[in-house]
């Protein structure tokens, strides 16, 4: 008898988020659905190897985590999934992280200095009957 190997599946490559921002942690998972185990993965960022290979297996995703530290962390991603079936080596489709909107401190900012200048203006109006008119008669 002959042992039957089955070719891999384009894996597919995801992240829980689609979106980063600088300094978070991010993770990949690559998967084949298909193919005889075990199955080796690899893991790119443009066309640069960024994972030694991870070998499954059970038919369960590798994952990789990564940090996006800097503005060349949001590159193209993707990942490659062989078996050992003969010249069946498959590459996922593509995936990008895109920058996350960071939340603008400026607005904060003009909030607590209109909120400052309308105190200052109450405590004004309020002086002024209090303060500056009895003074102004007592110089009367």
């Amino acid at each position: 008898s002959f042992p039957f190997t089955e070719p891999i599946s384009k894996p597919v490559l995801s992240s829980s988020t689609s979106q980063a921002k600088k300094g978070q942690n991010v993770t990949l998972s690559c998967l084949s659905e298909n193919g005889t185990l075990p199955i080796t993965y690899i893991f790119f960022k443009e066309k640069q190897n960024i994972s030694p290979p991870v070998k499954k297996n059970k038919r369960e995703a590798a994952v990789i985590f990564l940090c996006i530290s800097s503005h060349s962390d949001f590159g193209t991603y993707k990942c490659r999934a062989e078996n050992s079936f003969r010249n069946n080596t498959k590459y996922s489709n593509s995936f990008n992280f895109t920058l996350a909107e960071e939340r603008s401190h400026s607005r904060a900012l003009v909030i607590s200095l209109v909120l400052i200048l309308l105190l200052f203006a109450i405590g004004f109006a309020l002086a002024i009957p209090f303060f500056i008119i009895p003074a102004f008669k007592a110089s009367e």
